[in-house]
């Protein structure tokens, strides 16, 4: 798909002038005012790079730029003005955070090149970010895969929360892959915890004695030093340290972060969505499981708690009036399992450990542990699971 620009001016004639100095060499669209490029944005989706005057009625240049960036981050951000004095040029570049100041009259050959440099940094721009969300994002769920194996019902409540945390992020407008990345890695800390204790944690709750709670509270910082080693995920770090820190200032970890909006909005939201799963334990996340939650409002963002209990009221009215595409059948030995089956039943190993939890899904690092596993530590098959497209097994 070609890379549009949108040229915004309250002058028709200076924007009419604009299209017949570049017909045919860029796609763009004009838009005559800030509320028609906000509608032509909404419209047609984010544009490669945006084009706008300072002066114009209703809403000026920098209030326009300032809106483009909360609502299209990585469009290129240009000013072409007739208001040339030195106040401008510094907000623009400082609060509109632009790519490129050009005056008015501008040379079309000027106009032209100063468009290339700005394709040529959304280029650049968008590759990063597909590096981040498709690359990062694939490695990293490679390695929960693996760390599944260690404390499966760990990960497997985990995944639960990440899927509630990202519906609500996305009614939020929170960046969607520094929110996956922070929910898949919340729980990376519990590696360093022992197998027993973790499940006496999971089980327990705040039953669990104090040397076990102790070392559950620790998990998020643990956690959050393991992955400040990794470049670019400093700010996911951030996220999974605070995950535990309470709305008013208590909980893990204890500095002088103090609470409130200090606390990463994604952390704030993992906070509510794992204390959720603790109420709701082995149940079927509901909406009435927030009473619990709002009897200790204090810890919570009310403003969060109010978008969970949406998005699980949604799921319900969903729920009620959908056919569930999914089949259930029976699974006889490791080899018929097949990626993204999920588990009806929780898959044990004959000596009594958990395996994978009823409701996990099964990915190929699954497969190819259990395959191997079967024959030293046999698994206790027959299971059932739900597929999407049900195929033959053969017996």
């Amino acid at each position: 798909m070609a890379q549009r620009i949108l040229f915004v001016d309250d002058e028709p004639a200076l924007l009419a002038g604009i299209g017949r100095h570049l017909r045919g060499q860029f796609e763009f669209d004009t838009a005559n005012g800030g509320d028609e490029a906000l509608a032509l944005i909404e419209a047609k989706g984010p544009y490669a790079v945006l084009v706008t005057d300072m002066r114009m009625p209703n809403m000026d240049g920098l209030a326009l730029l300032d809106r483009v960036k909360g609502k299209a981050p990585d469009t290129v951000r240009m000013m072409l003005t007739g208001n040339t004095d030195q106040g401008t040029a510094v907000n623009a570049i400082n609060h509109g955070h632009i790519f490129s100041f050009l005056n008015k009259p501008c040379q079309p050959d000027h106009l032209k090149e100063a468009l290339h440099r700005a394709l040529r940094q959304h280029q650049l721009q968008t590759a990063e970010r597909q590096l981040l969300e498709q690359t990062l994002t694939g490695a990293v769920g490679t390695m929960v895969d693996v760390l599944s194996t260690i404390h499966p019902l760990i990960f497997s409540r985990a995944m639960v929360v990440r899927e509630l945390a990202m519906e609500a992020a996305e009614q939020l407008g929170i960046c969607s892959w520094v929110m996956d990345l922070a929910a898949m890695l919340a729980p990376i800390g519990w590696v360093t915890v022992p197998t027993e204790v973790a499940a006496r944690v999971v089980a327990l709750g705040d039953r669990a004695n104090r040397d076990d709670r102790a070392l559950a509270e620790h998990v998020p910082e643990v956690g959050a030093k393991l992955l400040e080693r990794i470049p670019r995920l400093e700010q996911v770090s951030k996220i999974v340290r605070y995950q535990a820190k309470q709305y008013d200032g208590g909980g893990w970890p204890h500095d002088d972060i103090g609470g409130g909006d200090r606390i990463p909005i994604e952390s704030r939201l993992l906070k509510i969505c794992n204390d959720l799963m603790d109420r709701a334990g082995h149940r079927a996340l509901l909406a009435s499981h927030l009473s619990d939650l709002y009897a200790r409002k204090a810890h919570y963002d009310s403003d969060l708690m109010m978008v969970v209990d949406l998005v699980l009221r949604e799921r319900m009215v969903a729920a009620a009036g959908e056919v569930d595409p999914q089949a259930l059948i029976m699974v006889e030995r490791p080899s018929q399992l097949q990626r993204g089956d999920r588990l009806e039943d929780g898959l044990l190993f004959l000596d009594g450990g958990l395996a994978l939890a009823a409701g996990e899904n099964v990915t190929e690092v699954n497969i190819a542990r259990f395959t191997a596993l079967n024959a030293i530590r046999p698994l206790g098959f027959p299971i059932r699971v739900y597929r999407q497209h049900p195929t033959h097994l053969a017996s």
